[in-house]
């Protein structure tokens, strides 16, 4: 508290006033960050070419890069002794598989493969923002050409 006293320049008083504890801070940043990294999914709609692939991902790219990466972190780690903040997450989780598959699916790919490979990609996307809170040395470039990739992949027509 005395970190987020001192960065919010602010004494842990006021900010007792306001939150019960640090999970309440967090559990307020997640429900502030929740719709900028779901509207990724809106803008995925439109995605026809490859180009649209990579404009979604760059927009991806920039909220992942800014406060929802980091909050993104720090939820993981609240989530092993919270757990509403776990809730949250794996309701979250579940919110960008659906959306995934809608997605995927709009692209003539059978429900089932649809579901197993929206799963994959939102476990590996998860996984990609929890590395690059910590790391930003990753090349945006590089960083969306791979999930472009991955994203084409998955809604490639059914494999043999």
């Amino acid at each position: 508290m005395d970190e987020i006293a001192t960065a919010a320049n602010l004494n842990r008083g006021t900010i007792y006033l306001h939150f019960s504890d640090k999970a309440a801070i967090l559990r307020a940043a997640l429900a502030r960050s929740e719709g900028d990294e779901l509207a990724i999914y809106q803008s995925g709609v439109e995605v026809t070419s490859r180009e649209d692939v990579t404009i979604m991902f760059e927009r991806a790219l920039d909220i992942w890069n800014g406060e929802f990466g980091s909050v993104w972190r720090h939820a993981h780690e609240a989530a092993t002794t919270d757990p509403e903040i776990q809730r949250w997450l794996d309701d979250f989780f579940e919110g960008q598989v659906a959306k995934t598959r809608e997605l995927i699916e709009s692209r003539d790919v059978d429900a089932q493969p649809a579901q197993w490979r929206a799963l994959m990609l939102v476990s590996m996307w998860d996984a990609f923002v929890y590395r690059l809170a910590d790391d930003t040395s990753l090349a945006n470039t590089h960083s969306i050409s791979a999930l472009a990739d991955l994203f084409e992949a998955a809604c490639a027509p059914q494999a043999l």
